[in-house]
């Protein structure tokens, strides 16, 4: 695995329609099933894509960028094949780990374009689930997650820089790979995160 340079580049979408497109409508994120090297295919093809994948092959991938005539998106998922052992029914388990994720802020709409800045981050995470009461939160992160249990099968919220989102992954006996985006008007993120059990 590997941290994250940091790249700012300029986006632009094609020309929207100013007067019937806010931009609230114009930003989005969304879930994506990235190929197991990570790939990912559609709207957001062209745009850089991070894949984060251990030695078992399992992680995550995200992109941002424009797509023509819609605005500005930002996408993360599981990469396909991940997987992680048997979760525990009771007791607690601390995991550790990195979190990765790509923005785009500084958002404008002027005259049918809409602009932002992308930006990439990464760090390290420690995430605490109880098996019990199913549910994993994070610690020692600018990414909160808020996460609920259902088998291996993780689900919830998550925030970065106040701005809410939503969580997909699993979590193991193992290690834990989560998924997650978000967006307002003014912000739109995706990315992940992959933790070992202590």
């Amino acid at each position: 695995m590997r941290i994250l340079p940091v790249s700012v580049l300029l986006l632009s979408a094609a020309a929207m329609s100013a007067c019937e497109t806010t931009q609230d409508q114009a930003t989005m994120s969304g879930f994506t099933s990235p190929s197991s090297t990570g790939r990912i295919s559609g709207d957001l093809s062209g745009n850089p894509v991070v894949p984060i994948i251990d030695e078992d092959g399992d992680g995550f991938s995200f992109t941002a960028g424009s797509v023509s005539g819609e605005g500005l998106k930002a996408v993360a998922g599981l990469v396909a094949g991940t997987d992680v052992s048997f979760r525990p029914s009771v007791g607690s388990a601390s995991y550790d780990g990195v979190y990765a994720l790509t923005y785009v802020d500084d958002i404008s709409l002027d005259n049918g374009y809409i602009r932002g800045e992308r930006d990439a981050t990464s760090g390290a995470i420690t995430l605490t689930a109880d098996f019990a009461r199913g549910t994993l939160v994070s610690s020692n992160s600018p990414v909160t997650v808020n996460g609920k249990l259902d088998g291996r099968d993780l689900s919830g919220t998550v925030s970065y820089r106040g701005v809410n989102g939503q969580l997909d992954g699993l979590v193991g006996g193992d290690k834990t790979v989560g998924a997650f985006h978000g967006n307002n008007a003014n912000l739109i993120y995706a990315g992940g995160f992959i933790a070992y059990r202590e």
